[in-house]
């Protein structure tokens, strides 16, 4: 089978259990906008963002260099898989203990802090389940982490219906959150075990040796945070509640598109881990096809959010979060580039070369920071998201650089070009039927369908690899899954 067929197939699997966890997370975001309104909402998105940039900080790089450990010719992956979950859980309660001493020293709001108490022990539980995640990918055995991740899904789902009937303080809607984080964890490291029958072990030098290797991307990690996941944060402490509320619902449609994207990036990992050092012609193979598959996804998915903002988000929160269509418009256009970001940090620890990145998020987050204030002031939502987007672009143009020049053979990026002219074109049309007042259905066909039509006759993208996929897909999903 082809990589374009196997990957289809290992993707297929991936896509159904994250179509069930975008439609369960949107009913989810659905009751809490409706039960606790802008306000109340945003007090909840205040903890859940702070929490989440704790997560990412828990990370320290270990998740990459887990992968890309697991995934070496020979490697113990009993050893591996035991000793990194204990100092995954180590660094992670060090690091949610600090978190939550220092929410008390921040300007936020009591009923923030509470939820942030309430969240803490789940978010660990999460940190250590994106790290497992890896090996459900690397063994290919992706049906566990999917039905781990449905049931504490529909865990959540009946949490909040329970907590908007009996009118529930922001604080305990997070500690629902973080209970259906504890299942997951619990029902995934059941299929972990299963796949390799690990033991938890305090393993001194393989912990050394595995902080050697993370140490920059922990460090990229941080800066990577600061500019990325610092928005709602920044907006609850200049623009109040209110704003983070209506900031949280384009961010929870965001954070979905772009969990589609992480599993993109999760299937292209052991490609790039076990090319980068044997064959240079098929490593640069491999990431062209990423980025060229990332942009193509995140092209349409852009096109799609700027065709239909206002009736998501209205959809989503109800009437009173209509303003939020600008933000999710401007938040589509920061989706392309964190996308391909993001898969560009994948090539680069493949390589090797992951210290090479603390340059490009270190500017990254300095113009990001640079600008927050500003634009945050005087734009609300609408300035934290043009925030990213300027940062965004300088950490992708550098990263791109660190990547060319550490490979052997030149990456094209001649197919990633045709993606863009051709969402270009989807954007003129979208522009076009908007001017003459078309309804969103129209909006989204003439957007789509001018993009889809573009990219067939520019050849950025081929019918016969689009049937290949599809077949990879639908026949070989059994041995994939």
């Amino acid at each position: 089978m082809s990589l374009a067929a196997t990957l289809s197939s290992r993707f297929a699997l991936l896509l159904t259990g994250r179509t069930l966890l975008l439609l369960l997370g949107l009913a989810v975001t659905a009751i809490l906008t409706r039960s606790l309104g802008p306000e109340g909402f945003g007090h909840y998105r205040a903890a859940v963002a702070y929490l989440s940039i704790a997560v990412v900080l828990a990370d320290l790089g270990l998740t990459s260099v887990f992968v890309r450990e697991i995934s070496q010719a020979g490697a113990d992956q009993a050893r591996i898989v035991g000793s990194a979950i204990v100092l995954r859980l180590t660094l992670a309660v060090v690091v949610f203990v600090a978190a939550v001493a220092f929410a008390f020293a921040l300007n936020l709001d009591t009923s923030a802090r509470t939820g942030i108490v309430a969240g803490a022990a789940g978010f660990v539980a999460y940190s250590l389940h994106l790290m497992l995640f890896g090996l459900f990918q690397q063994r290919l055995r992706q049906h566990g982490v999917v039905l781990a991740e449905v049931l504490g899904g529909l865990a959540l789902l009946a949490g909040v219906v329970f907590l908007s009937r009996a009118q529930a303080r922001p604080a305990l809607f997070v500690a629902a959150l973080a209970t259906s984080y504890l299942l997951t964890l619990m029902i995934s490291l059941l299929f972990a075990r299963r796949l390799v029958p690990f033991r938890l072990r305090v393993d001194l030098s393989h912990w050394r040796r595995l902080m050697r290797s993370a140490l920059p991307l922990a460090l990229t990690g941080t800066l990577a945070v600061l500019y990325v996941r610092a928005d709602s944060v920044l907006l609850a402490l200049l623009s109040g509640a209110e704003m983070v509320g209506l900031y949280g619902v384009p961010v929870k449609i965001f954070d979905s598109a772009m969990g589609v994207s992480l599993l993109l990036t999760g299937l292209f990992a052991p490609l790039f881990a076990e090319s980068a050092s044997t064959d240079a012609q098929r490593f640069s193979q491999h990431v062209e096809q990423g980025l060229t598959v990332m942009a193509t996804g995140a092209v349409a998915a852009a096109l799609a959010l700027n065709a239909v903002a206002r009736e998501i988000v209205v959809l989503l929160g109800g009437s009173a979060f209509a303003d939020a269509d600008d933000i999710l418009r401007v938040l589509s256009l920061f989706l392309m580039g964190h996308a391909l970001s993001i898969m560009l940090r994948e090539a680069a620890v493949a390589l090797h070369i992951q210290r090479q990145l603390l340059r490009p998020y270190a500017m990254g987050a300095a113009v990001a920071f640079a600008c927050y204030i500003p634009l945050i002031t005087l734009y609300g939502g609408v300035g934290a998201a043009a925030a990213l987007i300027v940062a965004e672009i300088v950490v992708l143009s550098l990263i791109l650089r660190v990547v060319q020049r550490a490979v052997e053979q030149p990456i094209s990026l001649r197919a990633i070009t045709g993606v863009a002219l051709s969402g270009l074109t989807g954007a003129l049309a979208l522009v076009a039927v908007t001017w003459l007042g078309g309804a969103a259905w129209a909006r989204l066909g003439a957007a789509l369908g001018a993009y889809a039509i573009m990219l067939c006759v520019s050849g950025a993208l081929r019918l016969s690899t689009l049937a290949e996929m599809a077949r990879g897909a639908l026949l070989g999903r059994s041995s994939a899954s």
